[in-house]
């Protein structure tokens, strides 16, 4: 414990210094480093693991560099957010939610500062991951804008990552869904090894989910400009899928009695569901149901 004790104070040194090699790197006889080598530097310090989480927030809360913050930090936060792409209940990439939720975080110290980085809060609501834009038809009229699609939100956006992993059936993670880890093994019918199996699934989902509400809440907490961001995507994952709302009878999702009957089908499988809801959500737009909103 007595060792402990001045770690805190030369964690900060350690980040002043650094913060003033960025800054005025001729007080130190060295060349001025460009914005993109500082980039470069910190992004292989995250590859090699050798980036400590609380030395990154100091650095980037640090007056030193706080004209150069989107420059330095922003290729560092968008490698982070990109790590993501792909994330589901059977691969949570949970350290790369864990340090965005520890960018994010709003608790306090023992010296009663921000734990979090409000530098980094900021820009992470401004890059283009967080609200990436959407591919244009082939041929459009200039100056006409298409409406975001909930599905490119929902595969290809920071907050579609983080919201991916479910216990909803999905055809975007067949393979990787809760029924095919957890349930695929087990009896046609219920058993108390089912019931087992639904109180881990539930547990999972909380677990892995849990960092993912730290980072909204954070957010939303975090000033007006991120609060906006965050419910302008929310807002547009809606209204993206409004063409769902529309086709809600085809495959009986809107009348049980049709529902049922393609039960007692031979030819109705989930898979099949799924494969053909898949197909209609890249086609019209709207976003599957495997999306943990």
């Amino acid at each position: 414990p007595l060792l402990m004790q001045p770690l805190p104070e030369v964690q900060k040194m350690t980040v002043d210094y650094a913060a003033l090699s960025f800054a005025t790197a001729e007080m130190f006889n060295l060349d001025p480093v460009p914005d993109d080598q500082a980039a470069a530097m910190l992004r292989a310090l995250l590859e090699k693991r050798e980036l400590p989480t609380a030395f990154l927030i100091r650095l980037a809360d640090t007056e030193a560099v706080e004209d150069r913050v989107a420059d330095i930090f922003g290729p560092l936060l968008v490698e982070v957010c990109q790590r993501l792409k792909g994330r589901n209940l059977a691969q949570p990439r949970s350290e790369d939610v864990g340090l965005l939720a520890a960018i994010c975080s709003r608790d306090r110290g023992q010296d009663g500062n921000m734990m979090g980085s409000p530098a980094l809060q900021k820009l992470l609501v401004t890059l283009p991951v967080f609200r990436p834009p959407q591919p244009g038809p082939a041929f459009q009229q200039p100056g006409s804008q298409q409406p975001i699609r909930g599905i490119h939100l929902q595969t290809e956006s920071l907050l579609g990552w983080l919201l991916a992993p479910t216990s909803i059936d999905s055809a975007l993670y067949k393979e990787q869904s809760a029924r095919q880890t957890h349930f695929q093994s087990l009896p046609a019918f219920p058993t108390q090894l089912g019931s087992r199996m639904e109180l881990l699934t539930g547990a999972v989902i909380s677990e892995v989910q849990d960092p993912t509400k730290k980072v909204l809440d954070a957010l939303l907490r975090s000033g007006p400009a991120a609060q906006e961001q965050v419910l302008l995507w929310f807002g547009a994952v809606i209204t993206g899928s409004e063409a769902r709302t529309k086709e809600a009878n085809i495959l009986g999702q809107g009348h049980p009695a049709r529902f049922l009957q393609q039960l007692n089908s031979p030819m109705f499988t989930v898979d099949m569901m799924l494969q053909h809801q898949l197909m209609q959500a890249h086609m019209t737009g709207f976003a599957t149901p495997g999306l943990a909103l």
